[in-house]
């Protein structure tokens, strides 16, 4: 036996996506279903919120945000799911990207800082600069190579050495990332 029936989404899946219980017997319901449900408990019992209802949440803007930007506006690119080490979506040529954004730093008003975290399994950062977290209107985007970058835990682009990164800026795709955002602005 290879595949299973989820109890809850009903849908025959390989049993890698099913934890194991003890002594291989694999629970039902999948990981993904299983997961679902832990998140809606938590969030009854304990008021909390998904990070796609909290714009305060680290991962709104990363998760929620930058990488529905980067599947909206790049074409040809595959988004991996959110537990992926290292990188959140391949392209056509078979490139790993991770995404990555920031807001203007309240410390350094004219700076944002993108969390690298020393990543070696990206080959390219897509960098999208955010002038602050209500207004969600996109800055600057530049997609660096990871042979760049990688070596370092955070990279802080700041409006004075906007020149050093103009090489890898995205100026042609300001405009639909900025259409993109104006869209995710009026959704839930």
């Amino acid at each position: 036996m290879e595949s299973k029936l989820c109890r809850k989404c009903g849908i025959v899946k390989p049993l890698s996506e099913f934890p194991i219980w003890k002594e291989g017997v694999y629970s039902s319901p999948c990981r993904k279903c299983r997961n679902e449900l832990k998140n809606a408990r938590r969030r009854y019992i304990w008021g909390y919120k998904s990070y796609q209802e909290s714009p305060d949440c680290p991962l709104y803007l990363g998760v929620y945000i930058a990488e529905r930007i980067l599947s909206h506006v790049f074409e040809h690119v595959k988004r991996m799911p959110l537990e992926n080490p290292g990188y959140d979506f391949v392209c056509s040529r078979g490139y790993k990207i991770d995404v990555k954004s920031s807001t203007r730093s309240t410390r350094y008003p004219n700076t944002w800082t993108f969390h690298i975290n020393k990543n070696t399994t990206a080959d390219y950062f897509l960098c999208i600069a955010f002038d602050n977290r209500a207004d969600l209107n996109p800055e600057h985007m530049w997609l660096i190579p990871g042979n760049i970058i990688n070596d370092r835990s955070a990279v802080r682009i700041s409006d004075g050495a906007l020149a050093e990164w103009e090489a890898y800026h995205l100026a042609e795709k300001l405009d639909e990332v900025k259409l993109c955002c104006n869209t995710l602005k009026g959704m839930p």
